[in-house]
């Protein structure tokens, strides 16, 4: 009977820490692709700053061209 109650706890133990091992892991996962999403969004709007930017010199171009040829 000892036997098999320190059986039935090791095996126990062994779940307990299986368990903790798999939680840490997809903790682990979860922060990782946290990571990737934050990052992804700041690309995102460095591209959108940056387009905006092109935009804006791109139409103060245009105008000194067309005032240029208008004056």
């Amino acid at each position: 009977m000892i036997s098999t109650q320190k059986e039935k706890t090791a095996a126990e133990v062994k779940m307990i820490a299986t368990q903790s091992e798999a939680t840490a892991l997809k903790t682990a996962a979860d922060n990782e692709n946290q990571r990737k999403i934050d990052a992804s969004k700041a690309i995102a709007e460095a591209l959108r700053i940056d387009t905006h930017a092109k935009a804006e010199v791109s139409s103060f171009i245009f105008m000194g061209i067309l005032l240029f040829f208008l004056s």
